[in-house]
């Protein structure tokens, strides 16, 4: 559920995998 997550709202949550990425990439 994290992945699915992190696909809607990347900047609210930042998971170990994403990381800061997840942030740069929006």
């Amino acid at each position: 559920m994290e992945n699915e997550l992190s696909i809607y709202q990347p900047e609210k949550i930042v998971t170990p995998e994403t990381g800061l990425r997840g942030k740069e990439n929006v």
